[in-house]
């Protein structure tokens, strides 16, 4: 998970991809992100996909 801020520009680029955590109240947005084709722990893989299977993305 980076700030929205550290990676404005990987964003307009394409290279990453980012998603806000829903109900994240802080004073600055969190995302977690992750590079297409690259490998991910099993993990993250499992948190991401939670992500996308309850529709919070």
């Amino acid at each position: 998970m980076i700030a929205e801020a550290a990676i404005q520009e990987e964003l307009a680029e394409g290279k990453l991809q980012a998603r806000p955590i829903p109900s994240w109240l802080p004073e600055r947005r969190i995302y977690a992100d992750r590079h297409r084709n690259k490998l991910i722990s099993p993990a993250l893989r499992m948190f991401w996909r939670n992500l996308l299977d309850n529709n919070y993305v």
